[in-house]
Protein backbone atom coordinates (compact mmCIF):
# COMPACT_ATOMS: atom_id res chain seq x y z
CA UNK A 1 0.00 0.00 0.00
CA UNK A 2 2.83 2.32 0.89
CA UNK A 3 4.00 1.91 -2.53
CA UNK A 4 1.12 2.75 -4.18
CA UNK A 5 0.51 5.75 -1.69
CA UNK A 6 3.62 7.36 -2.57
CA UNK A 7 3.39 8.57 -5.63
CA UNK A 8 -0.22 10.32 -5.65
CA UNK A 9 -2.06 6.81 -5.54
CA UNK A 10 -0.74 5.53 -8.91
CA UNK A 11 0.78 1.95 -8.98
CA UNK A 12 3.52 2.96 -11.18
CA UNK A 13 4.11 -0.98 -11.71
CA UNK A 14 0.97 -1.42 -13.11
CA UNK A 15 1.41 1.80 -14.96
CA UNK A 16 4.62 0.50 -17.06
CA UNK A 17 3.01 -3.15 -17.40
CA UNK A 18 0.09 -1.74 -18.85
CA UNK A 19 2.57 0.52 -21.19
CA UNK A 20 0.24 3.01 -20.41
CA UNK A 21 1.02 6.54 -22.11
CA UNK A 22 -0.82 9.41 -21.75
CA UNK A 23 -1.56 11.06 -24.70
CA UNK A 24 -2.76 7.96 -26.58
CA UNK A 25 -4.88 6.33 -23.67
CA UNK A 26 -6.61 9.17 -22.29
CA UNK A 27 -9.39 6.41 -21.11
CA UNK A 28 -7.77 5.33 -17.48
CA UNK A 29 -6.19 1.97 -18.50
CA UNK A 30 -5.38 1.84 -14.20
CA UNK A 31 -7.43 3.18 -11.53
CA UNK A 32 -6.47 5.17 -8.33
CA UNK A 33 -8.08 3.68 -5.44
CA UNK A 34 -7.43 5.83 -3.20
CA UNK A 35 -5.61 9.13 -3.19
CA UNK A 36 -1.73 9.18 -2.37
CA UNK A 37 0.92 11.77 -1.78
CA UNK A 38 4.17 12.96 -3.31
CA UNK A 39 6.25 10.94 -0.59
CA UNK A 40 9.56 9.75 -2.35
CA UNK A 41 12.82 11.11 0.07
CA UNK A 42 14.63 9.30 2.12
CA UNK A 43 18.46 9.52 3.45
CA UNK A 44 19.82 9.04 0.06
CA UNK A 45 18.00 11.25 -1.47
CA UNK A 46 17.98 13.86 0.79
CA UNK A 47 22.02 13.65 0.47
CA UNK A 48 22.02 13.71 -3.15
CA UNK A 49 19.31 16.88 -3.04
CA UNK A 50 21.60 18.97 -0.69
CA UNK A 51 24.84 18.22 -3.20
CA UNK A 52 22.14 19.15 -6.21
CA UNK A 53 21.52 22.50 -4.12
CA UNK A 54 25.09 23.66 -5.16
CA UNK A 55 24.41 23.67 -8.82
CA UNK A 56 21.04 24.66 -8.90
CA UNK A 57 21.02 27.84 -9.87
CA UNK A 58 23.52 27.17 -12.43
CA UNK A 59 20.67 24.46 -13.90
CA UNK A 60 17.66 26.82 -13.51
CA UNK A 61 19.80 29.00 -15.78
CA UNK A 62 20.17 26.34 -18.51
CA UNK A 63 16.53 25.14 -18.11
CA UNK A 64 15.29 29.07 -18.07
CA UNK A 65 17.53 29.82 -21.29
CA UNK A 66 15.53 26.51 -23.02
CA UNK A 67 12.02 27.51 -22.01
CA UNK A 68 13.10 31.37 -22.87
CA UNK A 69 14.32 29.90 -26.11
CA UNK A 70 10.97 27.96 -26.92
CA UNK A 71 8.66 31.07 -25.88
CA UNK A 72 10.59 33.22 -28.42
CA UNK A 73 10.96 30.35 -31.82
CA UNK A 74 8.37 27.95 -31.32
CA UNK A 75 5.30 29.02 -33.93
CA UNK A 76 1.53 28.17 -34.10
CA UNK A 77 0.57 27.57 -30.63
CA UNK A 78 0.10 28.90 -27.40
CA UNK A 79 2.09 28.41 -24.76
CA UNK A 80 1.65 27.52 -21.05
CA UNK A 81 3.91 30.08 -19.48
CA UNK A 82 4.70 31.02 -16.08
CA UNK A 83 6.96 29.27 -13.52
CA UNK A 84 10.49 27.80 -12.53
CA UNK A 85 10.41 26.03 -16.21
CA UNK A 86 10.01 22.64 -14.56
CA UNK A 87 7.76 22.14 -17.33
CA UNK A 88 7.39 23.93 -20.70
CA UNK A 89 3.28 23.50 -22.41
CA UNK A 90 2.29 24.77 -25.24
CA UNK A 91 -1.30 24.01 -27.09
CA UNK A 92 -1.73 22.43 -30.30
CA UNK A 93 -4.34 21.25 -32.04
CA UNK A 94 -4.72 17.87 -33.29
CA UNK A 95 -2.42 16.71 -30.75
CA UNK A 96 -2.34 12.71 -30.42
CA UNK A 97 -1.45 13.24 -34.12
CA UNK A 98 1.40 15.51 -34.19
CA UNK A 99 2.84 14.13 -30.72
CA UNK A 100 3.42 10.52 -33.10
CA UNK A 101 5.04 13.08 -35.48
CA UNK A 102 7.03 14.39 -32.84
CA UNK A 103 8.10 11.36 -31.28
CA UNK A 104 8.81 9.55 -34.61
CA UNK A 105 11.04 12.58 -35.18
CA UNK A 106 12.97 11.78 -31.84
CA UNK A 107 11.64 14.85 -29.57
CA UNK A 108 10.07 12.92 -26.54
CA UNK A 109 6.65 14.90 -25.53
CA UNK A 110 4.53 13.99 -22.88
CA UNK A 111 1.11 15.23 -21.32
CA UNK A 112 2.40 15.03 -17.73
CA UNK A 113 -0.80 15.23 -15.64
CA UNK A 114 -4.97 14.00 -16.57
CA UNK A 115 -7.74 15.71 -15.86
CA UNK A 116 -8.31 13.70 -12.23
CA UNK A 117 -12.40 14.12 -12.25
CA UNK A 118 -12.41 10.54 -14.27
CA UNK A 119 -10.79 8.81 -11.42
CA UNK A 120 -13.21 6.70 -9.67
CA UNK A 121 -12.06 8.64 -6.53
CA UNK A 122 -13.30 11.40 -7.90
CA UNK A 123 -16.05 11.37 -9.59
CA UNK A 124 -15.40 8.81 -12.25
CA UNK A 125 -16.56 10.94 -14.83
CA UNK A 126 -15.85 14.06 -16.50
CA UNK A 127 -17.06 17.18 -15.08
CA UNK A 128 -18.56 20.23 -16.32
CA UNK A 129 -14.93 21.79 -16.51
CA UNK A 130 -15.34 23.87 -19.53
CA UNK A 131 -11.33 25.32 -19.15
CA UNK A 132 -9.99 21.44 -18.42
CA UNK A 133 -12.50 20.42 -21.42
CA UNK A 134 -10.77 22.78 -23.92
CA UNK A 135 -7.03 21.87 -23.37
CA UNK A 136 -7.25 18.42 -22.43
CA UNK A 137 -7.01 17.32 -26.11
CA UNK A 138 -4.63 20.58 -27.21
CA UNK A 139 -1.72 20.43 -24.52
CA UNK A 140 1.97 18.94 -24.88
CA UNK A 141 5.10 19.21 -22.77
CA UNK A 142 8.05 19.60 -24.56
CA UNK A 143 11.45 18.04 -23.59
CA UNK A 144 13.09 20.63 -20.80
CA UNK A 145 16.12 20.04 -18.71
CA UNK A 146 19.67 20.96 -18.08
CA UNK A 147 21.07 18.28 -20.28
CA UNK A 148 19.77 20.09 -23.38
CA UNK A 149 22.33 22.05 -25.82
CA UNK A 150 21.53 24.82 -28.09
CA UNK A 151 22.01 21.83 -30.67
CA UNK A 152 19.27 20.31 -29.11
CA UNK A 153 16.92 23.23 -28.68
CA UNK A 154 17.44 24.08 -32.54
CA UNK A 155 16.40 20.18 -33.34
CA UNK A 156 13.04 20.61 -31.07
CA UNK A 157 12.44 24.00 -32.31
CA UNK A 158 12.90 23.05 -36.20
CA UNK A 159 11.09 19.95 -36.02
CA UNK A 160 8.14 21.32 -33.51
CA UNK A 161 7.69 23.89 -36.24
CA UNK A 162 7.81 21.89 -38.84
CA UNK A 163 4.90 19.50 -37.51
CA UNK A 164 2.71 22.10 -36.36
CA UNK A 165 1.99 24.03 -39.24
CA UNK A 166 -1.65 25.22 -38.62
Amino acid sequence: RAKKLRWFGIDREKKIEAGWQPYRNREMTIEIEEPGYKFHMNDIAATIGLVGLKHSDELLKIREHVGQRYQNELKNCAHIGGGSFWLYGVLINNRDERAEQLLAAGIDVNMVHLRNDKYKLFGGRAQDLPNMSYVEDRYLYLPINSHLDDQDIDTVVREFNRIVTD
